[in-house]
């Protein structure tokens, strides 16, 4: 039987599993860590999409699983026992004693399943000095404004890959200043968004953070001026608009800029881009043609 029906991958997804795994075993290396925040059972998505190199899949979440994990791994010859367990998470600098423990095989490869059953942020606090090679996450953000990528960069190996689903917007750029560079985006069941982890770290999240919260506020600002094309109690003249945003793009990137970040001309419009459509928010349609012939 092939992978693919053992693990009852739905035919539909098998493409773009095969593409993103191909993405992160070309920049990964052998034996790699895959840490799954918030994961439930959900081990098909992360084996096929990041399991051509990966030999430990840490799964963390606060739910018990022990009855709905896939039956061929359940099975009696693949649990370990805890006595069993213990070495191999020394080798992974991970303190916290596992709820569950499988060995497993696929691809002539032998492969470890540990779950947690803990928070993320528990997690953390108790493994200080865990390092991985994959962060996968799968609806862990609630929203925009809840994601929090400081534990992401302070366990993630440099050249190693974070994949999420979340919706980025504004941050679906700014994730360059802070190391994580934009690799492609999959369709699985929804959009699937693959960034690799480089050496040069530019801002720390709550620089970013600070940055970006300034630059909303500068368009923002334009939006409460009633002489600024942008104006609530304007005619939303979408030339004008355009014209004003052009004009002002070195104001609304200044909080960057300010703090040493050098910007490429691309990743300038792309930030200005969703920096504006995030200060607009739900009034998007009154602007959206002017920010995008600004910044398209």
């Amino acid at each position: 039987m092939a992978d693919e029906d053992r693990w009852q991958v739905p035919a539909g997804r098998r493409a773009a599993l095969a593409a993103h795994n191909t993405s992160v075993r070309n920049g990964g290396r052998d034996d790699a860590i895959l840490y799954y925040p918030g994961s439930g059972a959900d081990i098909m998505h992360a084996l096929f999409a990041a399991g051509a190199k990966t030999r430990y899949f840490v799964l963390v979440d606060p739910l018990d699983l022990s009855q709905q994990m896939p039956a061929h791994i359940m099975e009696r010859n693949s649990v370990l026992l805890p006595h069993e367990r213990r070495p191999v998470l020394e080798r992974l600098k991970i303190r916290s004693p596992a709820a569950g423990g499988w060995m497993f095989s696929m691809a002539g490869r032998t492969r470890f399943l540990f779950h947690f059953r803990m928070g993320h942020d528990a997690f953390i606090a108790a493994n200080r000095g865990f390092v991985t090679d994959i962060v996968f996450e799968k609806d862990f953000w609630e929203t925009e404004d809840d994601i929090d990528l400081s534990s992401v960069l302070s366990m993630l190996r440099v050249g190693g890959h974070y994949s999420t689903n979340a919706s980025l917007g504004v941050l679906a750029p700014a994730l360059n200043l802070v190391g994580l560079e934009r690799v492609n985006t999959y369709h699985l069941n929804g959009d699937q968004h693959l960034f690799r982890r480089r050496t040069a770290t530019r801002l720390t999240w709550t620089e970013l953070g600070a940055a970006l919260a300034a630059s909303v506020r500068v368009v923002q600002e334009m939006m409460n001026d009633d002489d600024s094309a942008l104006s609530y109690s304007g005619a939303f003249d979408q030339g004008a608009i355009r014209d004003e945003l052009i004009q002002r793009q070195d104001d609304i990137l200044a909080p960057i800029v300010d703090r040493g970040i050098r910007l490429t001309a691309p990743l300038s419009k792309e930030l200005c881009r969703q920096i504006a459509v995030k200060a607009v928010g739900g009034g998007a349609e009154y602007y959206i043609a002017g920010i995008d012939g600004a910044f398209g």
